[in-house]
């Protein structure tokens, strides 16, 4: 049987006193200016694709750039099929992307499609059941996509919840989604849990924000949302938090500025400086997260005169450091059989939990050394599995989804 490795690369630093932000300006898109693109990362790479030239009347396009982070460049690659789109879907699950949805010249777009980087080309996959397909919430976690809330063709705000399952090629809607109907909101994961909030209805802007737990299908109302209420605003994660800011406000129009950080490990909000972000008023702009550093790209900016080219880059300043450690973690082979590896490196007190895709609990708080551990998974039957590698202090590694052979 091939292996294959998962590699997951932790920077640990042994103290540190406090973080900072920086902002710096990058090369400007070389494609056409827009509004409401997508952007996603994968495999070592930064990609947008889509969005709309502005915001009535305007080009809608359908192609796809890759980012190349080392060079500061962008090239073009083979377009997304069908139709132009804005506020397109992007599902990363295991090294590959699932596109679709969003709104073109005839209205909200079911059609949805698999994105093979290595050979650049593209796969029809089943088309999104929802009621809405434009302005929807969406995002990943533990080997599944997820897709909430949306704005129908009739203008009508969902507050319905969809799974996808990449294995199966099916969509499937999840009961117990607590937030109302809305549109234009964020979504972000941080470790296993992914999180949701913020948007409108087109007469109320919102501020809540809500995390659920797929593991178990539980949802918990976290603090709100300390900025004025917005839609249309950027959201990514750096460095195990969450960034989000920017945005307007239904029914007034002016791009927003500010920006905040929520630290899961606290649940706490803070405003951060963008004292070197010359422009960060703007909304429906992209945003993505390679390596250590975060991208925020084109949109509507304060000017408002449609949209924007520039692009900006964020990282965290770590002060205080006395001592950086790289380690590794390998987990083979996937699929898995009758066993998996896990090679721990030179890191310890670490644990192991494995769940069962409904949520059971199949092999609990088990103590994983350094070196090789080997995990026998024969008398916890074949099926599709959902694996935790965690200490007291948070996740290591998680939203993997481990496939065991029939």
């Amino acid at each position: 049987m091939k292996k294959v490795y998962l590699f997951l690369f932790i920077i640990l630093f042994s103290s540190f006193s406090s973080n900072g932000q920086a902002w710096v300006q990058k090369s400007n898109f070389p494609g056409q200016a827009r509004l409401n693109a997508s952007g996603f990362a994968m495999n070592q790479t930064g990609y947008v694709f889509g969005g709309r030239s502005n915001t009535t009347g305007g080009t809608f396009f359908n192609d796809l750039w890759r980012y190349n982070q080392s060079i500061d460049s962008w090239l073009q690659m083979t377009s997304i099929p069908g139709v132009g789109r804005s506020g397109g879907v992007t599902l990363v699950i295991d090294s590959l992307v699932y596109v679709g949805l969003g709104y073109g010249n005839s209205g909200g777009i079911s059609d949805f499609y698999m994105y093979y980087p290595a050979q650049d080309s593209w796969f029809a996959k089943a088309n999104f059941n929802g009621l809405a397909k434009r302005l929807t919430m969406y995002g990943t976690c533990l080997g599944f996509g997820y897709v909430a809330g949306g704005l129908s063709n009739n203008f009508t705000y969902s507050n319905e919840f969809w799974k996808y399952d990449p294995l199966l090629n099916t969509w499937s809607q999840v009961s117990g989604y607590p937030l109302s109907p809305r549109a234009g909101g964020v979504c972000f994961t941080l470790d296993s849990i992914i999180y949701f909030g913020l948007g409108h209805n087109g007469q109320t802007n919102f501020n809540d924000i809500w995390s659920y737990n797929p593991i178990n299908n539980n949802w918990v109302q976290l603090p709100s949302f300390p900025g004025i209420a917005r839609f249309a605003a950027s959201a990514f994660t750096i460095n195990g938090k969450a960034i989000v800011g920017g945005g307007q406000q239904f029914g007034v129009g002016v791009q927003l500025g500010d920006y905040y950080e929520y630290d899961p490990a606290q649940n706490t909000w803070s405003q951060i400086t963008t004292t070197n972000f010359s422009d960060s008023a703007r909304s429906f702009s992209a945003s993505f997260t390679l390596n250590d550093r975060s991208y925020l790209l084109m949109g509507r900016d304060s000017q408002q005169v449609g949209s924007v080219l520039d692009i900006w880059e964020m990282s965290y300043m770590p002060t205080g450091i006395s001592e950086i450690t790289i380690e590794e973690v390998v987990v083979y082979p996937i699929p898995a059989s009758e066993r998996i590896n896990i090679d721990m490196g030179n890191m310890n007190d670490y644990n192991l939990e494995i769940y069962s895709l409904d949520g059971r609990l199949v092999l609990e708080n088990t103590k994983l050394n350094p070196g090789v551990n080997e995990i026998i998974l024969s008398n916890i039957g074949t099926r599709r599995l959902l694996y935790k590698i965690f200490n007291s202090k948070g996740v290591l590694k998680s939203g993997s989804l481990l496939q065991i052979a029939e």
